[in-house]
């Protein structure tokens, strides 16, 4: 049951049973006659359930154009339209005194106020961490309390940081290490699956790279106990990490997960 709830997670026995209260709650289900617990197995829904089409996610409306100035932010007059798609609106502003720029992502729906949280906090990740981050554009401030929600981050201009793909890669293998170090393998996965090999021959990346991306996707398929998958995808990495010359810590990190296969 934990693995459905909370896959790829680290949770402790005690979750399960406060999560179950606080849904009690929401249900007004003082008499735990809707949540029933069947001793030695779990819980039930003690009620006819029925079934119906969720509705799709509401959009954040609101409307920008340019030559008008940043909600909550005066001083910022939007220039032009970035990137303008269904869920996710990307304006130039620029200050009205100083002629500084700087780009804000506007969050239309829950999902993408969800996405702009979360490149938020993988920014003062990085930020927080010692020596600068040229490579990534820090996120200078963000509005998550009133609408329209967005991020501020600086302008790099055409030829910036934004326009190089394969560096624009190689930052997304390196917070998908981050994220799986740190226990949040979930949010890694789609970053792995982003990543093209041969693009990031650019900036010289090895030949082992392929295999590094597995070893990846092996750790996290190991976080949500899928075996199987984790021990095909280390075939390639233990015969490759098994060289005199590979990287140590790779190399440890491949037994690691070969040990917790066999386990």
């Amino acid at each position: 049951m934990m693995a459905a709830v909370w896959p790829n997670l680290n949770v402790v026995e005690g979750s399960l049973p406060t999560a179950i209260s606080k849904l009690r709650q929401v249900l007004g289900d003082q008499g735990r006659l809707v949540i029933t617990a069947v001793h030695g197995i779990g819980y039930r829904i003690g009620v006819p359930v029925t079934h119906r089409a969720a509705p799709p996610p509401p959009r954040l409306s609101f409307a920008l154009r340019a030559g008008e100035t940043v909600p909550g932010r005066p001083q910022w007059v939007l220039d032009r339209l970035l990137n303008g798609v269904a869920e996710r609106d990307v304006w130039l502003a620029c200050h009205e005194k100083t002629g500084e720029c700087r780009v804000f992502k506007f969050a239309t729906t829950a999902e993408r106020l969800k996405a702009l949280r979360r490149e938020a906090a993988i920014s003062r990740l990085l930020h927080a961490a010692p020596g600068e981050r040229a490579d990534f554009v820090r996120v200078n401030k963000w509005n998550f309390e009133t609408r329209p929600y967005f991020i501020e981050s600086p302008y790099g201009g055409q030829k910036g940081f934004g326009a190089n793909s394969a560096q624009a890669m190689a930052m997304m293998g390196e917070v998908a290490f981050c994220l799986i170090v740190a226990g949040n393998a979930a949010e890694a996965a789609p970053l792995i699956d982003a990543i093209n090999p041969k693009a990031l021959s650019e900036l010289g990346a090895g030949p082992d790279l392929p295999a590094q991306l597995d070893v990846m996707r092996a750790d996290i398929a190991l976080s949500a106990h899928d075996i199987p998958r984790a021990r095909a995808l280390l075939q390639h990495p233990a015969q490759v990490f098994d060289r005199p010359d590979a990287d140590p810590y790779v190399r440890r990190w491949v037994a690691r997960l070969l040990a917790s296969t066999k386990a």
